[in-house]
C-alpha cells in the first residue's frame, strides 16, 4: 500500500543527502509519495538526479569546524547549540504532522525527527561514537536518542562490514538492520583513461580548503594528469596549471570522471567511501584531522582491505604512496536495498 514518507538527511556537507538518493529512488519505484525536508542546497542536489518530489524547508544545524583544534573538541563546544537544534526540529516535526498526513518519517542523523504519531526510522552508520574521552557516557546518551525511534537502518553490507565497530552499540534496543551499501552511482560503464589522479574534495570549511591547498602544493611539480573536484560553489583564488578544475558536478558527470581516472584521492567520510567502493580503483584516503570517525574508518579499511591512507600532516609521503598503490579488492555486494516501510 502506498504511503506518504517524509525523508530528512543531516546537512553537514552533502554526504547524508547523497546516500538518501537510492532510498528515495527505491521508495518512488514502489509508488510511495516522498516529501523531502532540508535546505534548498540539499534539495537542489536531489533534483539533479531527475527526482521530482515535494520539498519543505528545514533549517540547517549550522555546525562550525575548527582550523587547528581537533574536530571533536570543536563539536563538544557546540553541544548546547546542537541540543537546541534537536529540540527545535522535534517541535518542527510535530507541528508539521499536525498539518500533513504522514505515515513514515525517515531521518538520516537528524536526532529530533521522531514522533509517537508515526513510524520513525533512523539511518546511521555511526551508532558508536569514537570519542577519546567519556566514550561510555557519550554512547549511552547517543543510544538514548536513537532509541526514541521505532527502528534503525545501518547503510552497510553484512559481508563487507564497511563501518566496523562504528555500527555496534549494545545500548541500542530498537530493531536494527543492515540495509546494504548506499551509492548514488549506477552500474559501471567503460571509460577511456583520461586522468592519473582524481582529487575528490568534500566536507565543511575550513578543512576542505586547507586540504585543497596542501594537495595542490604537493602535486604542483608533478607530471601526472590531475582532475580536481573542489566540491564547492565558492570560486578559487588560484588556478592550478597542472590540473583540470571542477567545482560541483552532478552524479553522472562525477561517475564519468571517476571511471576515467586511475587513482582516487578523497576524505574518509562514510558516504564518500560507499560511493568510491562502487569502483575497482586505486584509492588514497585522507581523514579530516581530529575527526575521530574518519580517522577510525581510514585505519579500519587499511587493516581490512589494505586501502591506503595518509594523515593530512604527512602529505610529503604522497608520491611514495602513489607508487605502491594497488586496486581495491572488495567482495561483491548485494545490488538490491533491503528496505521495507
Amino acid at each position: 500500500m502506498s504511503k506518504r514518507v517524509l525523508i530528512a538527511p543531516l546537512d553537514w556537507g552533502l554526504g547524508h543527502t547523497a546516500r538518501c538518493i537510492p532510498i528515495i529512488q527505491n521508495l518512488l519505484q514502489h509508488r510511495h509519495e516522498i516529501i523531502f525536508a532540508g535546505t534548498q542546497k540539499q534539495f537542489d542536489f536531489v533534483s539533479q538526479h531527475h527526482i521530482k518530489i515535494k520539498h519543505v524547508e528545514l533549517f540547517s544545524y549550522d555546525v562550525r569546524y575548527a582550523k587547528r583544534l581537533p574536530q571533536w573538541i570543536k563539536i563538544v563546544g557546540q553541544l548546547n547549540k546542537l541540543k537546541s537544534k534537536i529540540r527545535a526540529e522535534h517541535k518542527w516535526l510535530n507541528d508539521f504532522l499536525s498539518k500533513e498526513n504522514i505515515d513514515v518519517v525517515i531521518s538520516d542523523n537528524r536526532y529530533g525527527l521522531y514522533s509517537t504519531k508515526v513510524h520513525s526510522i533512523f539511518i546511521g552508520h555511526q551508532l558508536s561514537i569514537q570519542s577519546p574521552l567519556l566514550s561510555k557516557k557519550i554512547n549511552n546518551i547517543h543510544a538514548n536518542f536513537i532509541n526514541k525511534f521505532n527502528e534503525c537502518w545501518v547503510p552497510d553490507d553484512v559481508n563487507i562490514n564497511l563501518s566496523g565497530e562504528l555500527s555496534i552499540n549494545e545500548k541500542i534496543t530498537i530493531p536494527t538492520k543492515r540495509i546494504g551499501l548506499l551509492s548514488r552511482f549506477n552500474n559501471n560503464t567503460t571509460q577511456e583513461k583520461k586522468y592519473d589522479i582524481l582529487i575528490l574534495l568534500s566536507g565543511t570549511e575550513p578543512q576542505r580548503s586547507i586540504l585543497e591547498q596542501k594537495l595542490m602544493a604537493t602535486l604542483d611539480n608533478s607530471k601526472l594528469s590531475i582532475a580536481l573536484i573542489r566540491g564547492t560553489t565558492t570560486s578559487s583564488t588560484k588556478l592550478y596549471a597542472n590540473s583540470e578544475n571542477f567545482d560541483l558536478l552532478n552524479s553522472y558527470e562525477l561517475q564519468t570522471l571517476i571511471e576515467s581516472s586511475e587513482i582516487l584521492i578523497c576524505r574518509s567520510g562514510y558516504s564518500s567511501i560507499m560511493d568510491i567502493m562502487h569502483f575497482n580503483k586505486k584509492i588514497i584516503l585522507i581523514p579530516t584531522p581530529g575527526q575521530t570517525e574518519q580517522e577510525y574508518l581510514a585505519k579500519h579499511l587499511k587493516k581490512k582491505y589494505n586501502i591506503a591512507f595518509i594523515e593530512q600532516s604527512n602529505l610529503n609521503t604522497l608520491a611514495e604512496v602513489i607508487t605502491k598503490l594497488e586496486s581495491t579488492k572488495i567482495p561483491p555486494t548485494k545490488t538490491t536495498l533491503e528496505i521495507k516501510i
